[in-house]
């Protein structure tokens, strides 16, 4: 047995199989992605040591290498190396919110000259307390009553 650099390997199984054993060795790392997926630090800890992150970059790198490689490779350096831990923690703003575009969800509007007012229980906000909710109903309520009023005409 010996060892193959990979482009021989890549054109040795061309000649000796019909790419055979290339697509077995794709199936592989499909197989090991799978494998590390969802933080499987046991195997984590052993595959990292065979696939290291500077050989799957310098793979995913070069372009003389075909794209089902390097996209095989830099599947396994996500579930490999960068879907675990230390883990971050990330602040959601809460400024999302659900418009609904129905004018009965949107509650009643009114015409009075030219102001619009609406009722305010039609914007439901996702993911916030109700301090936050009424700051940011404020905020953009203006901008609620323009399109309200631009919508209208």
């Amino acid at each position: 047995q010996q060892w193959l650099p990979l482009n021989d390997f890549i054109a040795y199984s061309k000649e000796l199989d019909n790419n055979q054993l290339y697509s077995y060795f794709l199936a592989t790392l499909d197989l090991l992605s799978e494998v590390c997926f969802d933080r499987n630090y046991r195997a984590m800890r052993v595959l990292e040591k065979i696939y290291t992150l500077e050989d799957c970059f310098s793979i995913v790198k070069d372009i003389r290498f075909p794209h089902a490689l390097r996209s095989k490779m830099l599947r396994l350096i996500l579930h490999l190396h960068l879907d675990r831990e230390p883990f971050e923690e990330i602040t959601v703003p809460l400024l999302t919110r659900v418009w609904s575009s129905s004018e009965e969800e949107m509650g009643t509007v009114e015409v009075v000259g030219e102001e619009v007012e609406i009722e305010e229980e039609g914007i439901s906000s996702m993911y916030m307390t109700d301090e936050a909710r009424g700051l940011i109903n404020k905020e953009f309520k203006p901008l609620r009553l323009f399109v309200i009023e631009y919508l209208s005409h």
